[in-house]
């Protein structure tokens, strides 16, 4: 299986945010909310987040704007290299380890930040950084057509968004989403979306065994 992510960071002076697309039917939409100021850092984030994603056996190639993040990764293919930053080499290590224990065939390339790809990234990264800001739990969002689902791990508050373009019963991106959700009612806050929508989005997530609660 050959998978294709885009990803990116983002800094604001209360922490970074990073996000995920995964092109594909459905296509995938990551984004979260790191407790850091590093852009590097933010942008690595994103990038472990994508390899977390692709499944054992797959060929999985990661687009990043950042010119220094296919360095990074290069650098443990030449002994001996040097290393302006510990914790740099930590991370890229600790992806590259990931990597080679799943038996994904893994590579990093430089993409414009103009390519859509990238651009949608950057999107998922803002949204990260202050939607995270308030996840102390399980919660979702519907903003109009676009439902947020978030939550917190130990160190990096996660999400889903995903964007409703057609109808949502047939929205394989949502009913993905709606399966990372807990069995335990998830608080649901509703801004700019039509009650039918609304009521449509819950029942699908009654039906998957979830329970959305306004």
């Amino acid at each position: 299986m050959m998978l294709t992510a885009y990803t990116d960071g983002a800094v604001l002076q209360d922490g970074a945010g990073w996000g995920v697309l995964m092109p594909g039917v459905p296509e995938r939409h990551f984004a979260g909310m790191l407790d850091s100021r590093d852009t590097v850092i933010a942008e690595l984030w994103a990038v472990k987040m994508a390899v977390q994603q692709a499944p054992r056996g797959s060929a999985l190639t990661v687009y990043t704007d950042s010119q220094s993040l296919p360095t990074l990764f290069a650098r443990h293919a030449q002994p001996g290299a040097q290393w302006p930053r510990r914790d740099l080499k930590d991370l890229t290590a600790k992806i590259l380890a990931r990597t080679e224990r799943c038996g994904i065939s893994f590579s990093c390339a430089w993409a414009s930040r103009d390519e859509p790809g990238q651009r949608a990234a950057h999107q998922l990264a803002a949204v990260g950084r202050v939607r995270g800001v308030a996840a102390t739990r399980w919660s979702a969002q519907l903003l109009g057509q676009q439902l947020e689902l978030w939550h917190d791990t130990r160190r990096a508050k996660r999400g889903w968004v995903v964007r409703l373009d057609g109808s949502p019963e047939v929205d394989a991106a949502l009913l993905a989403t709606l399966d990372e959700m807990p069995s335990e009612p998830v608080p649901l806050a509703v801004t700019g979306a039509s009650d039918a929508l609304v009521e449509a989005i819950r029942c699908m997530a009654s039906g998957r065994g979830r329970t959305l609660v306004i």
